[in-house]
């Protein structure tokens, strides 16, 4: 993990279907294919009750694609790092899934709405990232993952400071960034339209809002530390994309997250290289 400001790192950190939906803009797509993170399962956060239950009997076709377990199994590595038992966690634009793909604990999922059932873990709240409706430090940590280039530029700086509002300990933020990751995007887009397909919302998204820059964070008051690390080289996330284009290829990615869930999140890491698709923060009080 890299330092920002002169600050020092230890620790060893590390996308996309659906549409998720976050502050002034949108985008949202489950068992549990690896371990529970080691953050509270001892009490649900008070929340509204989650509509529909988890599957009894897990099929292929609950678990994730590839990307998203590319992109949530270094924030679940963080999460088992600096959060306790009995810790409450909050992700803003989770739609109906986010990390319960791969936490098992109850967690608070906020979005500006909800395109499919919300599902356990996730206990959802409707409302939008810029004002979100919790008390100052009501979670020990707080998830942003790949929704900043959803919102609106002119929005990610209140974004960032209301989500730092809420925690306490804790901020996992990640996002692509660079313009070798957006020229992966538009290639993936042409590949849409080559191939006569309509490009997800997500993806029009990222053509129309193009990606933060990373020194936004550099934004944030003094009173908080940041460190980043890469997740995904540029050249991964491009093989991943374009291979989850063809169904067979899904099908074989879900199935690995099924039967060996554990050799795909150590295979993973060694798909982060330089330069790379995602940047992946972690912030926290200076004092800390």
């Amino acid at each position: 993990m890299r330092p920002r400001r002169g600050t020092s790192a230890t620790g060893s950190p590390r996308r996309a279907g659906g549409a998720r939906r976050a502050a002034t803009s949108s985008r949202s797509s489950a068992t549990e294919p690896g371990g529970a993170v080691a953050s509270g399962c001892s009490e649900a956060p008070p929340a509204p009750a989650p509509s529909q239950p988890m599957p009894r009997v897990p099929t292929i076709g609950s678990f994730p694609l590839l990307d998203r377990a590319a992109r949530y199994f270094p924030i679940r590595r963080l999460l088992r790092e600096h959060m306790s038992p009995g810790d409450r966690l909050l992700e803003v634009g989770s739609g109906p899934f986010g990390i319960g793909w791969f936490h098992r604990c109850a967690f608070v999922g906020c979005d500006m709405e909800f395109e499919l059932p919300p599902t356990p873990p996730l206990v959802p709240v409707i409302a939008q990232a810029r004002s979100l409706p919790f008390p100052d430090a009501s979670f020990d940590a707080v998830v942003l993952s790949d929704v900043l280039e959803h919102v609106d530029p002119a929005a990610r700086s209140n974004v960032l400071r209301e989500a730092l509002r809420v925690t306490r300990k804790l901020a996992v933020i990640g996002f692509p960034c660079g313009p070798d990751a957006l020229r992966v995007d538009r290639s993936l887009y042409q590949e849409y339209r080559r191939r006569s397909l309509s490009p997800p919302r997500w993806l029009e998204e990222h053509m129309r809002n193009g990606f933060p820059d990373e020194r936004v964070l550099d934004e944030l008051p003094g009173t908080w530390k940041v460190l980043t690390c890469s997740n995904e080289s540029v050249r991964f996330h491009e093989w991943m994309m374009m291979s989850q284009l063809s169904f067979a290829r899904r099908v074989a990615f879900r199935a690995a997250l099924m039967l060996v869930p554990a050799v795909v999140e150590r295979l993973l890491r060694y798909a982060d290289g330089t330069p790379p698709y995602r940047r992946i923060f972690v912030v926290t009080p200076a004092s800390a």
